[in-house]
């Protein structure tokens, strides 16, 4: 009877960091050292061999896991790669050059290198939108995603964006989180920004350009960057408007001169209610508060100033009319005086009448 013999396809031998080293037919196969785990059971090297080998421990790293069943080894393991499509070429790459006001579209690569099941694999990238939920990846398989960013501005001219996996398992242990990067160039367009508004006498007062309410000329308007730079002057024509145009994206603000208004005007106050109506100007400096032009904003048509009339000093009431005078009472009616008797002439009798 033919006898069977050990074979040892594998050993280990531990290293002071609490690792396993593969040595014999499977050294090479892993990257590196790896923490050890509990040897599997496992059969014959192959039926009817005759050979009866000697089994292998199981393994994971960070990016590796192996289960070692005498002969085979199931590793799992994955790849990201993240690129950028270049609009001139069509192309993706690591990198690529897109103009102002573009969307930049990004391609994600997620590929199982592994021999085992993925499980739980969360692609996400908070600079680009339209990924999908966790998803689980076959042994071999790869899955393409992809996101994009819109509407980019000068300022986005050499980002890096970073894409990072995480959450993914395979045989009920987990693998590291990995990361990829693309890196775009900005180029700017030709100067297409653009400010405005309007200077109006704000009659009423109330902080908001209503109907009839004139528009004030001769106002000096001066335009300056975010460092409060001069870019423009100019002065608000006839009918209160007023506007700088060809302007790069950027930080701007409008300050009006509002130290020598005629009239007696004022600066109303700010705020008041709807942007397209209302003041923006503070009434101390004249100045508006910083804003930005680029992407999806590049005008802003709405940069108004209030002026408000004197308030009318308040008059006296006149005195009302004097009363008229009251009526004097009529007289009182005079009692009856009793008539005077005659006196009798000498010798005369004398009559007197009953009453």
């Amino acid at each position: 009877m033919k006898r069977s013999r050990k074979v040892a396809i594998g050993r280990t031998a531990a290293t002071a960091a609490g690792a396993v080293v593969l040595t014999g037919a499977l050294a090479g196969f892993l990257p590196g050292p790896v923490p050890a785990l509990a040897a599997p059971a496992c059969g014959r090297f192959a039926p009817n061999s005759g050979v009866e080998p000697v089994p292998v421990a199981s393994a994971t790293t960070d990016h590796v896991r192996v289960v070692a069943d005498c002969a085979s080894a199931q590793v799992a393991a994955y790849t990201v790669k993240e690129e950028v499509q270049d609009p001139a070429n069509g192309q993706w790459g690591a990198s690529a050059t897109l103009p102002a006001g573009s969307t930049a579209h990004y391609r994600v690569t997620v590929t199982n290198s592994g021999s085992v099941a993925l499980t739980g694999v969360l692609v996400r990238n908070p600079w680009c939108t339209g990924l999908p939920a966790a998803f689980d990846l076959g042994a071999g398989a790869a899955r393409v995603l992809t996101c994009d960013h819109p509407n980019l501005a000068e300022n986005d001219d050499g980002y890096v964006s970073t894409v990072r996996v995480s959450g993914v398992t395979a045989g009920g242990g987990k693998l590291a989180d990995q990361k990829a990067t693309a890196t775009i160039t900005v180029t700017p367009l030709p100067p297409i920004d653009g400010v405005g508004g309007r200077v109006w006498r704000d009659l009423d007062r109330n902080g908001l350009r209503g109907e009839g309410e004139p528009g004030v000329g001769g106002i000096p308007v001066t335009l300056e960057d975010g460092a409060g730079g001069t870019v423009a002057t100019t002065k608000s024509a006839e009918d209160g408007s007023y506007g700088f145009g060809r302007l790069k994206d950027g930080t701007y603000r409008v300050c009006f001169d509002v130290g020598g208004l005629p009239d007696g005007l004022t600066v109303t106050i700010p705020g008041a209610g709807d942007p397209a109506k209302d003041s923006d100007a503070d009434p101390a400096t004249g100045c508006t508060a910083p804003f930005t032009l680029g992407g999806n904003h590049r005008e802003n048509p709405d940069v108004d100033l209030g002026l408000a009339p004197p308030v009318p000093p308040a008059s006296s009431a006149p005195s009302p009319p004097p009363a008229p005078p009251a009526p004097s009472p009529p007289p009182a009616p005079s009692a009856p005086q009793p008539s005077a008797q005659p006196e009798p002439g000498p010798g005369g009798p004398t009559l007197t009448v009953a009453g």
